[in-house]
C-alpha cells in the first residue's frame, strides 16, 4: 500500500506542534509557580505577623464610624497593585535587568529595615495604646520585606501603596475631637445662619458643650438638633483625604493637578456636609425632629459622600482637564509587529514588553525566603500579644442586656473595704456609643480614709474610650474655653509583669472647684460569656480619688496603683507573654535604635562604594574608541529628557554628533560598552507599562 510522499512531513509537522505546546504549557507551569511563590511569600509573611493587628483593626471599623473608611483599603490596595501589575511582573522576571542586579548590600538593608520595624513593634506592645504604634511599623516593615525577597526597584513601583498603608493606623482620638469640635462649631452657626436667611427662626445653644440648633417652628413649637462630633463632617473629612489622595494618584498629568485634586476634596466635603446639616435642619422644621432625626439621618451621610466622590471626578476631569487613563499611546514599531526576535522579552528597537520567556528560581532566591520564613517562624514564637486578654469572672453583658442591676464579682473584694454599684450612666453610654459605663466605689471602714471611685467603660472599639487629660485640657481650649482643670501629674506605670500592663497615672485639680483629683486608668480585653457565647469587648477601667490636700498626691497615686494591680490580678489572663518577648519589649527602644544606626551606616557606605566603582569607569572611559564615546554621550543627554530606547538613541545620536550609525553597529557598540561596565539596560515604567532602556554608568 502506498502512503503519501506528504504524510511523514505532516506527521512531523504535528510532532513539532504538540512538542512546542508542551514546552510552552510546561515554562507557563514553571513561571507561574516561581512567581506565586515569592509574592506568595512576601503576603503570607506580611499577614501571618501583622495578623492579630489587622483583626483589631477591621474589628474597631465594624463598630466605630470613625474608622470605617479602612474596609475599603484593602480594595483600595489591591486596585494599587493590579494597575501596575505589568511592570511588577517584567521586573520579578527579569531580575538582572533592574538597577541593583549586582549589589549584594540590598539583602542586609532590607533585613535592618525589618529589624527596626520589629522592634518597634516590640516597643509599642510596652505602651498605653500598642495597637497605633503596631500598625504604623507595618509599611516599615512591608518596603524592608520587598528590598530584602526583591529589590529597590519593586519597592520604587510600590512606593505609594506603602505609603497609603498609614490609613489602616485608626485615627487618634485626640484629632477627632480636636478637629470635630472645631467643625461642629461652625458647621452649626453656618447652618443656622442659612436657615434664619431662608425665614426659619434658628438660635445656637452651647449650654452642654456641643452647639445645638434650637429652630422655632411656624406652630410656635421648638425643634432642637445637637450638631455633636459625628455631625461635624470630620469623618466625612477623613474618608474624603483617603479618596481625594487615591484619585489624585491615579490622576496621569502634573503634579501639581493632583495637588489641587486633593485640596479641592477637602473644602469641597465640609460644604457638603453643612448642606447637609442644613436639609436636615429644614427637614426638622417642616416636617417634625423625628423624621429629621431618624429617616434622614439615617440615608444623608452616605448619599452625600456619594454625591461629592461624583463632583470631585468631575471636578478633575472637566475643571483640572486631567484624565485617568493613559495618555501616551503606543507608536508602531516594524520590529514589534514582525516579532524577529523570539527569544528576547523586549523588543530591540523600541524597548516594549513583548512577551514572558519564563523565569527560574535561582538557589539565591530560596536562601532569600527560607531566611525570611525562619525568621517569621522565630517572630511568631515570642510575639507578644496587642492587649491583655483577661477572663471576666460574671456575666456582666447579660444583666446589661436585661437592664439588671450589674454584679459586683466583676471586682474583686478588698480588706477592710465594701464595694457596691453606684450607677449606671446611659446618657454617656448613648452619647458614646458604648455597651456600659458602671460607676462603682470601695469605701474604706476608716472614716479618715478617702473613697475610691471606679468607673468601668465597656465597648466595642477603644475610639469610644475616652482620655482623661483630653476630656480637660485639650477639649476646652479646642473650644476657646479655659482648661478645666490644671494638671499637677502625668506618668505611665506598669502594673502587672506578664501580661506586662501599662496604666496612665493623671493628678489634676479642678478650676471651678478648686479640689484635686487623682486618677488611674487602663484598659484590656476582656472575654465574657453572653447567651452562652464568648464576646470580647474593650475595656477601660478608672480608678480615682480626691484627696484633701495637694501633699497626699503622691500617696494617692501609690494607692490606685496597688488597686489597679489587684484588679489586673483578679481578672485572670487567657494569654501570658514569653520571657523572651518581655526582654526583648522591655529593650526594644534600644535595639531598634541599634538597627537604625547600622542602617544610616550602611547607606552612607554603599554610596561611597558606588562613587568608587564610578571613578574607576572613568578611568576605563578614557580609553575606549571615540566612537563608543559619542554614543556614551548622546546616552547621558537623552537618559535625561527622554526614554533612552536603542531608536530614540539613534535619533540622538544622529542628532548631536551630525553623523549616522545603522541600529546593528549601534547594537553591538553597546553590548562592548556592557561587558566593561560603562552602560546597562533597565526597566523603566511608562504609565505603568514595562520598557527596556539603555542607561550609561558614567554620566
Amino acid at each position: 500500500m502506498a502512503y503519501p510522499t506528504s504524510a511523514p512531513h505532516g506527521a512531523h509537522a504535528v510532532h513539532k506542534l504538540d512538542s512546542s505546546v508542551i514546552t510552552s504549557k510546561i515554562r507557563f507551569d514553571r513561571t507561574t509557580l516561581m512567581m506565586s511563590l515569592k509574592i506568595g511569600s512576601l503576603v503570607s509573611f506580611l499577614l501571618i505577623l501583622y495578623a492579630q493587628d489587622l483583626f483589631a483593626v477591621f474589628t474597631e471599623s465594624l463598630s466605630d464610624e470613625a474608622s470605617s473608611y479602612v474596609l475599603v483599603i484593602p480594595l483600595f490596595l489591591a486596585y494599587l497593585v493590579y494597575r501596575k501589575r505589568k511592570i511588577l511582573n517584567t521586573i520579578i522576571q527579569n531580575p538582572s535587568l533592574t538597577d541593583f542586579r549586582k549589589d549584594k548590600m540590598v539583602f542586609l538593608c532590607g533585613v535592618l529595615l525589618c529589624a527596626t520595624s520589629v522592634f518597634l513593634y516590640w516597643y509599642g506592645s510596652y505602651t498605653f495604646d500598642p495597637l497605633e504604634i503596631h500598625m504604623l511599623t507595618l509599611p516599615i516593615f512591608t518596603a524592608g520585606l520587598i528590598i530584602a525577597l526583591f529589590d529597590y526597584a519593586l519597592l520604587r513601583q510600590l512606593a505609594f501603596s506603602i505609603f497609603f498603608m498609614i490609613f489602616l493606623v485608626p485615627p487618634r482620638a485626640q484629632l477627632l475631637y480636636g478637629v470635630g469640635s472645631v467643625l461642629s462649631l461652625t458647621s452649626a452657626n453656618i447652618s443656622a445662619a442659612i436657615m434664619n436667611l431662608l425665614g426659619m427662626s434658628s438660635t445656637i445653644s452651647l449650654e452642654t458643650g456641643t452647639p445645638i440648633v434650637v429652630m422655632t417652628r411656624p406652630d410656635q413649637t421648638t425643634a432642637s438638633f445637637g450638631i455633636d462630633i459625628s455631625c461635624s463632617g470630620i469623618h466625612g473629612l477623613i474618608t474624603f483625604v483617603v479618596l481625594s489622595i487615591f484619585l489624585a494618584y491615579l490622576v496621569r498629568d502634573k503634579p501639581w493637578k493632583k495637588i489641587a485634586l486633593v485640596l479641592t476634596g477637602l473644602p469641597l466635603i465640609y460644604v457638603l456636609n453643612i448642606l447637609r446639616i442644613s436639609t436636615l435642619l429644614a427637614v426638622g422644621y417642616n416636617y417634625g425632629e423625628d423624621i429629621a432625626q431618624t429617616l434622614f439621618h439615617s440615608i444623608s451621610g452616605l448619599a452625600f459622600t456619594f454625591v461629592g466622590a461624583l463632583i470631585l471626578i468631575l471636578v478633575a476631569q472637566k475643571l483640572l482637564k486631567t484624565n485617568f487613563s493613559k495618555t501616551q499611546t503606543p507608536q508602531g514599531c516594524q520590529n514589534c509587529s514582525s516579532s524577529q526576535d523570539v527569544k528576547s522579552s523586549f523588543c530591540q528597537s523600541c524597548g516594549k514588553h513583548l512577551r514572558n520567556t519564563g523565569m527560574k528560581l535561582l538557589k539565591n532566591d530560596v536562601a532569600k525566603i527560607v531566611t525570611v520564613a525562619a525568621i517569621i517562624v522565630l517572630l511568631l514564637l515570642v510575639q507578644a500579644p496587642i492587649s491583655a486578654l483577661v477572663k471576666a469572672p460574671t456575666n456582666l453583658l447579660d444583666q446589661l442586656r436585661l437592664e439588671q442591676e450589674p454584679s459586683t464579682s466583676i471586682l474583686p473584694q478588698v480588706r477592710n473595704c465594701s464595694l457596691q454599684f453606684e450607677y449606671r450612666d446611659t446618657e454617656f453610654e448613648q452619647q458614646t456609643g458604648q455597651d456600659g459605663t458602671l460607676t462603682y466605689s470601695y469605701t474604706p471602714a476608716d472614716p479618715s480614709q478617702d473613697k475610691i471611685w471606679i468607673v468601668l467603660e465597656i465597648a466595642d472599639g477603644t475610639s469610644t474610650l475616652h482620655d482623661w487629660a483630653y476630656c480637660l485640657i485639650t477639649w476646652p481650649l479646642n473650644q476657646g474655653e479655659e482648661a478645666s482643670v490644671t494638671q499637677l501629674n502625668l506618668k505611665d506605670v506598669q502594673i502587672t509583669q506578664n501580661p506586662p500592663l501599662i496604666a496612665r497615672v493623671f493628678a489634676f485639680r479642678w478650676n471651678r472647684y478648686n479640689n484635686t483629683q487623682v486618677v488611674v486608668y487602663w484598659r484590656e480585653t476582656l472575654a465574657f460569656t453572653s447567651n452562652n457565647e464568648t464576646q470580647q469587648k474593650n475595656v477601660q477601667v478608672n480608678l480615682s480619688i480626691y484627696p484633701n490636700q495637694p501633699e497626699q498626691i503622691t500617696q494617692t497615686e501609690d494607692t490606685l496603683q496597688k488597686l489597679a494591680e489587684s484588679i489586673a490580678v483578679y481578672w485572670e489572663p487567657l494569654r501570658t507573654w514569653t520571657p523572651v518577648a518581655l526582654l526583648l519589649s522591655k529593650n526594644a527602644n534600644i535595639l531598634a535604635a541599634s538597627s537604625t544606626a547600622a542602617l544610616a551606616l550602611v547607606i552612607p557606605l554603599e554610596v561611597l562604594k558606588k562613587r568608587y566603582k564610578k571613578a574607576g569607569r572613568k578611568a576605563v572611559y578614557i580609553k575606549i574608541a571615540d566612537e563608543d564615546k559619542r554614543i556614551l554621550a548622546a546616552l547621558g543627554q537623552l537618559q535625561r529628557k527622554n526614554l533612552s530606547t536603542p531608536d530614540n538613541l539613534k535619533h540622538a545620536f544622529q542628532t548631536l554628533n551630525n553623523l549616522d550609525i545603522d541600529e546593528q553597529t549601534l547594537e553591538t557598540r553597546l553590548q562592548e560598552l556592557s561587558k566593561i561596565g560603562l552602560a546597562h539596560q533597565t526597566i523603566r515604567s511608562v504609565e505603568d507599562d514595562p520598557v527596556l532602556v539603555w542607561k550609561t554608568s558614567i554620566f
